[in-house]
């Protein structure tokens, strides 16, 4: 029971910690009024019935109107799913919202208009189509042990007893590596081994922010992350 309670509060500290990016140099956290965009769903600019950065850049006359300070962006990065929140790719926009400059072009009317910009960077897990995790599962350096990887116990059982979020156990068995990944919460979205010197040098600043036309020093929050995740990598590492 209390390395369940242990793993549950680790698991906060995770979600707690994840960076909410500001895409411009004002302190984000400035902003009285926020409107949470999920852009799935919030205007379709091109007529496919998707939402997307044209229409919410049309958009902007009418959040003007609610008198809002910042928009906070739900995941934009490519997923197999339709909430975006396990990223197979951290340096592109998923095309169902568009292009590059389709978000570029949104992010300056933004500023022009007065509307800070946050994008909500999901750095917990990815999703199982990733890159790194097809390379960890097969073994390959360096993307090894960018995953919480754990063998069975030697009866053959999970790692230990702890449940996921949202799908039974927080172990899943994988037939490629011969070894249980951590998912926190849904099956598809693989635990990264955050504090890894590899996993670090995974999240590269400069590759998100080349990839995105970001200025570096909008994204150094994503850099603090590490530090707050230290309590459930040593409980990982009592396994």
């Amino acid at each position: 029971m209390r390395k369940f309670l242990a793993f549950l509060l680790a698991a906060c500290l995770l979600v707690s910690a994840a960076p909410a990016l500001a895409l411009n140099n004002d302190d984000a956290a400035l902003a009285d009024n926020w409107y949470e965009i999920f852009v799935y769903s919030f205007a379709d600019g091109n007529g496919d019935r998707i939402g997307d950065f044209i229409g919410l850049k049309e958009k902007l006359p009418y959040l003007q109107s609610l008198h809002v300070d910042g928009v906070w962006l739900m995941p934009i990065h490519p997923s197999p799913s339709y909430h975006k929140y396990d990223v197979t790719d951290y340096c592109a926009i998923d095309p169902q919202y568009g292009t590059l400059a389709d978000f570029q072009a949104f992010l300056e009317a933004a500023h022009e208009a007065g509307i800070k910009v946050i994008l909500d960077l999901v750095v917990n897990h990815t999703s199982s189509e990733h890159p790194w995790f097809q390379a960890s599962r097969r073994g390959e350096e360096p993307y090894k042990d960018y995953y919480i990887w754990r063998k069975p116990k030697k009866d053959g059982t999970l790692p230990n007893n702890w449940d996921s979020m949202f799908e039974g156990k927080a172990w899943q068995y994988d037939e490629v590596r011969k070894a249980y990944y951590l998912h926190i919460f849904a099956i598809k979205q693989r635990v990264e081994q955050l504090l890894t010197q590899k996993m670090q040098d995974g999240y590269t600043v400069e590759g998100i922010c080349k990839g995105l036309g970001l200025n570096k020093k909008q994204f150094d929050s994503i850099l603090k992350m590490f530090d707050q995740v230290n309590t459930f990598e040593q409980m990982l590492k009592k396994l």
